[in-house]
């Protein structure tokens, strides 16, 4: 018998809407420069969250951006790196295309495929952080 995954999914919207407001509300702090240890972490707990309860439900194109997110701030939790606007900007389009997505799942619509170009953007980031360790 198909488990019901309806009320799965509910939750995790719900939740998801509460981690992508918090998402939203701690880039806008990052970017004013304030790089408040606890500020990063919630954002860093919440990105985390949306990736692994995504991949749980097999809402995989979320768990990727949520992972490329969760990878950038890995760095600022480090102190690697700071929110300069290049970084706001491509954190912020991250957010926005999983709190589209999260919409799109909460109607019962799938999901879209992965926005190669912004996952490649959020991971260039990344790595040329980790090459260039500060």
């Amino acid at each position: 018998m198909a488990m019901d995954m309806s009320k799965f999914i509910k939750r995790f919207v719900a939740e998801a809407r509460e981690h992508i407001e918090n998402i939203n509300k701690g880039i806008a702090v990052l970017e004013q420069g304030d790089n408040d240890a606890e500020r990063i972490n919630s954002v860093f707990r919440s990105a985390h969250t949306i990736k692994g309860t995504s991949r749980m439900l097999k809402l995989t194109t979320i768990s990727e951006m949520a992972h490329g997110m969760e990878n950038i701030f890995g760095l600022l939790r480090e102190g690697r790196m700071t929110v300069d606007t290049e970084v706001a900007e491509l954190l912020y389009r991250g957010i926005d295309w999983i709190a589209d997505q999260v919409e799109a799942a909460s109607t019962g619509s799938p999901v879209a495929a992965i926005d190669e170009t912004l996952t490649r953007a959020l991971a260039d980031v990344f790595e040329r952080t980790n090459k260039n360790p500060s």
